[in-house]
C-alpha cells in the first residue's frame, strides 16, 4: 500500500486502526462485509480505468498534474505484470477476507 498510496486506499487504515480497534470485542461480519465490497469495487475501478479506452485520460497533462497533487492513487499502466503488483494488496486483503468469512 505505501508504493501506490492516495485517498482510495485510506478508507483501509480508518477502518482498521479508527474503528476495528474500538470495538468492545470484535468487528462484526457487517464490517467485513463493508470492507469487502469496498475492496472489491476498488480493484474493478482500478482494472477498468486500467483499459484502453481511459488511456487518454489517465495520460493526459491535466490529470497527471492534479494525481500528482492529490495523490488519488490511480495509476495508468501500460504492461499487465506491473498491473497485477499495482493490485495486489487490494487482491490480498480481498482473499485474508475471505478465509475470515469462511472461518466465521
Amino acid at each position: 500500500m505505501y508504493m501506490n498510496a492516495g485517498f482510495i486506499s485510506l478508507p483501509y487504515p480508518i477502518a482498521v486502526f479508527g474503528w476495528a480497534i474500538l470495538e468492545e470485542r470484535r468487528p462484526g461480519s457487517k464490517f467485513w462485509a463493508g470492507i469487502r465490497i469496498y475492496s472489491v469495487c476498488l480493484v474493478t475501478l482500478k482494472f477498468l480505468l486500467n483499459l484502453d479506452f481511459f488511456d487518454p485520460f489517465l495520460s493526459s497533462d491535466g490529470f497527471t498534474k492534479y494525481s500528482a497533487y492529490l495523490k488519488t492513487g490511480i495509476y495508468n499502466f501500460e504492461d499487465l505484470p506491473n498491473l497485477i503488483f499495482y493490485m495486489l494488496p487490494e487482491i490480498g486483503i480481498l482473499c485474508f477476507l475471505m478465509l475470515h468469512e469462511i472461518k466465521l
